[in-house]
C-alpha cells in the first residue's frame, strides 16, 4: 500500500495488521505548528499494534516525535530520508534515522 500523509501529527495507525508492504511518506508534525499540541501529545509517525511480518519503506520528513511505536508486533522498516525539522546540511538527510519505542504489556 502507497502511504502519502500531510501537516498531521498522528500518521498511520495499525492495529492487527499482517504480511503487508507500505511504501510513500508521512510528513508535518513540527512544535508551534497549528496542527500539534505538543504540550499534551507527542507526535507519532507509526503506531502497530499486534502485526507481524510488515515491511515499512517511508520517508519521515518534518518530523518533531517517535517515528515508530510498536506494541507486540515485529516490523522491518526503512526510511527512504528522515528529516527533523532544520535542515544542516544540502543532502536533506539529516536527524537521527529510526526512533522506536517499544510499549511492553
Amino acid at each position: 500500500m502507497r502511504v502519502e500523509i500531510d501537516a498531521c501529527p498522528f500518521g498511520l495507525v495499525l492495529r492487527s495488521c499482517g504480511y503487508s508492504e507500505f511504501t510513500g511518506y508521512i510528513e508535518g508534525a513540527v512544535v508551534g505548528q497549528g496542527n500539534y499540541d505538543s504540550t499534551n501529545e507527542t507526535a507519532i509517525a507509526v503506531t502497530m499494534l499486534n502485526g507481524d511480518g510488515n515491511n515499512m519503506r517511508l520517508g519521515i520528513e518534518a518530523w518533531e516525535g517517535i517515528h515508530v511505536l510498536l506494541q507486540n508486533a515485529a516490523l522491518e522498516i526503512s526510511e527512504s530520508f528522515a528529516q527533523q525539522k532544520d535542515i544542516v546540511n544540502s543532502t536533506g538527510k539529516n536527524g537521527p534515522g529510526i526512533r522506536c519505542h517499544y510499549l511492553q504489556v
